[in-house]
């Protein structure tokens, strides 16, 4: 059974709207609470992350991202949708509910056409006027709980933000030196963890833990039986690779992160499936800058992630008892002592390694040049905390960018993008 307090952090979280390019009323959110846990946070336009021990340890990051696939609106007729909101496959839509810049909701309104490259734009019919960057999610209701399930329009990944939000605390005489990270831009290629990855400002090394929290779909990315019996109903997934890599593929030390979570598991009889997993996470950048083996994504299934059941626009839902298993889990690292970081009998890491060591490499190499692109694409964009340009200047800059984006990655073109620890 969920806690008070849990439940009353996801119905208000829930309530805030999250589109890409458009957190800002969902940072302050989580500032608002890091500081009310007598916590320091530190902010840049990409992410958000607070220290909460100080511990002697190896550092053990939590990741979280804030985003939720939705619109932007140009004005009252038009809108760009980010993230995938698969408006190819949905025979029929949803209302969207429209929150203005302030973040206030003003109104619904119906799609009307959909169009484009990637069927990313749309036109809305609307009887109010719509400011420019405004944003736009579907109206699924609101948060709501029964004895098994939570249903909700944005457990990708309100319900692990929410999870961490109700561990946020000072942890004092912690073995480890724990941080939780919140990244603003995950639905758009991940551009946060990009930044972050890239500029490593805690200094991950290869002996730290990064663990990265998610809610979305279950499918495995191989045949062999061994590594792909995965379903929505049979508990929280351990991750140890995504479709474009393995986590730590260019180390040879084994993954003590996955250790670390078999052990609590297998201590706490938990339900916990084992598997190579697919998808696209904040953990790919991590691995892609190869800034330490010890990685793993612990994923709560969420079988209509973005909403879409292929056929109608739904509300996500998520297993009580995955929410409850990886809030113990979460509790035990922080607030435990004596870690058992020892190989369990359930790691999978250092055999797949073996027997797949290129999987995912061909794939990798063009969602790095596309993230380079894109990080010099948005410069201005992610900077100023909203979509559509809203003056002279800011046109200017949005075209620079653009246009230098596109010089970087056509030269960079058919070649693999070097990155590195930096």
């Amino acid at each position: 059974m969920l806690d008070s307090k849990l439940k009353n952090i996801i119905e208000q979280l829930y309530s805030i709207p999250n589109a890409p390019f458009s957190v800002t009323h969902r940072s302050t959110y989580i500032k608002d609470a890091i500081r009310n846990a007598s916590l320091e946070n530190t902010e840049t336009p990409y992410y958000i992350y607070t220290k909460l021990s100080n511990g002697k340890e190896r550092k053990i990051v939590f990741m979280s991202h804030l985003d939720h696939p939705g619109f932007v609106f140009k004005n009252s007729k038009e809108a760009t949708a980010f993230g995938s909101l698969y408006l190819d496959k949905v025979k029929k839509l949803k209302p969207i509910s429209v929150f203005n810049p302030n973040g206030e909701y003003i109104g619904d309104v119906t799609i009307t056409k959909v169009y484009g490259r990637d069927e990313s734009l749309i036109e809305v019919e609307s009887t109010f006027d719509i400011p420019k960057n405004s944003q736009g999610l579907w109206n699924v209701g609101t948060a709501r709980f029964d004895e098994d399930k939570i249903y909700g329009r944005s457990h990708d990944n309100d319900i692990a933000t929410s999870i961490l939000l109700n561990n946020l605390q000072r942890i004092e005489n912690s073995e480890f030196e724990i941080y939780f990270l919140f990244t603003k831009h995950e639905e758009v290629l991940q551009q946060s963890s990009y930044a972050f990855a890239k500029e490593n400002p805690l200094e991950i090394n290869k002996e730290d833990i990064v663990i990265n929290l998610e809610s979305m779909k279950v499918y495995p990315t191989t045949e062999n039986p061994m590594y792909s019996k995965l379903d929505y109903n049979s508990g929280v997934v351990l991750n140890i690779s995504e479709a474009t890599c393995l986590y730590g593929q260019s180390f040879s030390e084994r993954n003590i992160a996955e250790s670390l979570v078999n052990n609590i598991s297998t201590e706490k009889n938990l339900t916990v499936q084992r598997a190579m997993a697919g998808g696209t996470s904040d953990g790919r950048l991590i691995s892609m800058f190869n800034l330490t083996p010890n990685l793993v994504t612990l994923n709560i299934p969420n079988q209509f992630k973005h909403n879409s059941n292929d056929i109608n626009i739904v509300p996500e839902e998520v297993l009580v008892s995955d929410v409850l298993t990886l809030d113990t889990i979460i509790k035990s690292i922080i607030y435990g002592s004596n870690s058992n970081l020892e190989t369990n009998q359930f790691d999978i890491s250092s055999e797949v390694k073996r027997k797949y060591p290129n999987f995912g490499k061909e794939i990798s190499k063009p969602y790095a040049q596309i993230n380079r692109r894109l990080h010099i694409s948005n410069t201005d964009i992610i900077n100023r905390g909203h979509y559509y340009p809203q003056s002279i200047p800011e046109t200017v800059a949005d075209m620079y960018w653009k246009v230098l984006s596109y010089l970087v990655y056509f030269i960079n073109s058919g070649k693999r993008v070097k990155v590195s620890k930096k």
